[in-house]
């Protein structure tokens, strides 16, 4: 019974290194690599789509950047083409070898998708975001982008100018937007709904020095004073929207004024033109 015991005994202790070889095998299966996606002025692309071929088992069909632009990925060992897409910015695919298990930082430019000649857009219609995400100017050269990510500001809003290749960021909205781009492709009006109750109404220009424009404070220097005090009565309801219907001439915007409360418990709506400042465009 003794030598039974020691042999069993003997037998555990020349296994034992093996099952452990064998489990740090199992442990060390897969390593990382952290994809970094930048535009070409340095900033990380948020919610870029991120395909992997052949796609490892434990990755999930849908891969996409977070708001800073990273993401990470678990793989084994082996090749893999990732193939990185996003709105307006041209497609890149890139070979990765994974031949350690030593993690690996990978970072990917995209460059804004060529427009020489920008193709032309012949109808100026509204654009709903986020459904749509992207509204292109009539002469095709700039292009309203909408990049959401899971954190606040969970919307944001950039112009691009797509013979320039740059883009910059115009504002982050809370909930939904509908913009509508000016014939001559120099100004957008932007309806924000704030929230299922109101609504506000600017317009902004594509030259940066230009600051964007509220249309209530221009209907305020435009109305005599007694209109405006009305309608500053039917702006007090709980629901109220001022909203950008049509670009009409060169330098006015017709807007709907609408809404219902305690002060117009059957609702009310008005249409105004508002006469744009001259040589703002």
């Amino acid at each position: 019974m003794k030598r039974l015991r020691i042999g069993i005994l003997l037998w555990v202790g020349m296994l034992l290194p093996f099952c452990f070889t064998l489990l740090a095998q199992e442990v060390v299966k897969a390593t990382s690599i952290m994809l970094t996606v930048k535009d070409q002025t340095g900033a990380g692309i948020p919610n870029a789509h991120v395909t992997i071929v052949p796609s490892p088992n434990n990755v999930r069909d849908k891969l996409s950047t977070s708001s800073d632009g990273k993401l990470s990925i678990e793989v084994p060992l082996g090749s893999y083409d990732l193939t990185v897409q996003s709105p307006s910015f041209a497609k890149v695919t890139k070979r990765v070898e994974v031949k350690t298990f030593t993690p690996q930082t990978i970072d990917i430019t995209l460059e804004v998708e060529s427009c020489s000649p920008c193709p032309m857009v012949t109808d100026v219609f509204p654009v709903s975001f986020p459904e749509q995400s992207q509204a292109v100017s009539p002469d095709g050269r700039y292009a309203i982008i909408g990049v959401d990510s899971g954190s606040e500001p969970y919307h944001a809003v950039f112009l691009e100018d797509r013979l320039h290749k740059n883009r910059r960021e115009l504002f982050n909205y809370d909930r939904h937007i509908v913009l509508m781009w000016k014939s001559d492709s120099k100004l957008f009006a932007v309806t924000d709904y704030l929230g299922s109750e109101n609504s506000r109404c600017s317009i902004f220009s594509v030259n940066e020095r230009v600051p964007p424009i509220q249309i209530l404070d221009v209907l305020s220097r435009q109305l005599s004073e007694a209109t405006w005090k009305q309608l500053k009565t039917h702006l007090s309801n709980h629901h109220a929207y001022v909203e950008a219907e049509v670009w009409d001439g060169a330098l006015s915007l017709m807007v709907k004024i609408s809404g219902y409360g305690d002060a117009d418990p059957t609702g009310f709506t008005e249409f105004y033109e508002v006469l744009l400042p001259g040589g703002k465009s």
